[in-house]
């Protein structure tokens, strides 16, 4: 129904569950080619993770979903990882 903008924050679901329900991972989304992304539109972002070690398991090419509270808002794809600082 809005955008987002640069410096979203949000909960993702990267595919995990625990006890047979999804378990959400925050982020925040820093756009890279506008300041905003209206919906249904498509970009690039730089997502960094709250809680990077819970976010091991994602590779090049794997999708998550991106979620304010149980509704998804969005789908990622990764296209690229950084090494941990």
């Amino acid at each position: 129904q809005s955008p987002i903008w640069t410096g979203y924050r949000c909960n993702c679901w990267i595919g995990k569950l625990e006890g047979g329900e999804r378990t959400f991972n925050d982020a925040t989304f820093i756009l890279l080619d506008a300041e905003t992304l209206a919906p249904g539109g498509r970009g690039r972002a730089r997502v960094q993770p709250h809680f990077p070690d819970e976010w091991s398991d994602l590779e090049t090419g794997s999708t998550f979903e991106l979620c304010e509270g149980r509704r998804v808002v969005g789908v990622a794809t990764v296209t690229d990882l950084f090494p941990r600082a």
